[in-house]
């Protein structure tokens, strides 16, 4: 079933995305919640032994190197994500880390429940299956409006930011009617986690 969207939502100066930008999942996008589809506990593939606990440092200390994150710890994590055939969607190695808080639904569930298992210093490889991470793609996501004058070289792929804020692509062109498509880009996709935790603070 297709729901319909009236004009009014569309941004008058609509907001014009790079067609071939880098794919979605950077770290604002990890910080926002999943639609509240089910969720389970992430697959961990490995365990890499090489990964040396870090020392003690003024913001890290000796007790906190043996415990997992818990409800309301505030987390800083350096990951990378790929996806299944290796491609990469994006990282924070070349950043600053990822910091959210245990509990709060500010990432996907499959990232946070992957997060609680881990110590600081340690690090994980985890898969995550769509219901995990952003959920399958549905018909039911995309979004009918009357036809209206579209700025020249816009056309089906393109990115456009609605009102609300929400990012959606065109799907489809007629002489009636404009679909978007507000699925998540990476709906439907296999998603694997290279997670380290760098830090907890309670």
């Amino acid at each position: 079933m297709r729901m319909y969207l009236s004009s009014f939502f569309l941004v008058v100066t609509i907001f014009i995305f790079s067609v071939n930008c880098s794919r979605p999942g950077t770290q604002e996008d990890l910080l926002n919640s999943a639609d509240g589809s089910k969720n389970t506990s992430p697959i961990i593939i490995n365990t890499p032994t090489a990964t040396p606990l870090p020392t003690a440092t003024p913001t890290m200390s000796p007790e906190k190197l043996g415990q997992n994150p818990q409800t309301a710890d505030t987390v800083l994590v350096h990951y990378t994500g790929t996806l299944e055939n290796g491609e990469q969607f994006d990282s924070s190695i070349d950043r600053e880390p990822l910091e959210f808080v245990i509990g709060t639904e500010q990432v996907i569930k499959g990232f946070e429940e992957g997060v609680k298992s881990l110590v600081i210093g340690e690090t994980k490889t985890i898969r995550l299956e769509p219901e995990d991470a952003y959920g399958e793609w549905t018909e039911a996501l995309l979004l009918k409006t009357p036809a209206e004058p579209l700025p020249p070289g816009m056309g089906v792929g393109a990115k456009l930011q609605l009102q609300n804020g929400q990012i959606v692509v065109i799907y489809e062109i007629t002489d009636e009617h404009i679909t978007l498509d507000a699925n998540h880009e990476l709906a439907g996709e296999v998603l694997i986690f290279e997670l380290t935790l760098v830090d907890i603070n309670p």
